[in-house]
């Protein structure tokens, strides 16, 4: 999903933060509507981000 991501977005969107948050929703949040997906959120890693409820 991150690929297809990528290729619908602007480069400046393309950071770990983002990654993380697209890989939790899409792992531990399928239904969840919407997923926000924000590119001011801080690079916690993956763990801390799934431990935020997507969101850290």
């Amino acid at each position: 999903m991150w690929e297809e991501y990528k290729s619908k977005t602007l480069g400046h969107l393309h950071t770990n933060s983002m990654k993380n948050q697209l890989s939790c929703h899409v792992s531990n949040a399928p239904g969840k509507d919407p997923w926000n997906l924000e590119s001011w959120r801080p690079d916690v890693g993956y763990s801390a981000t799934v431990q935020a409820a997507c969101n850290p």
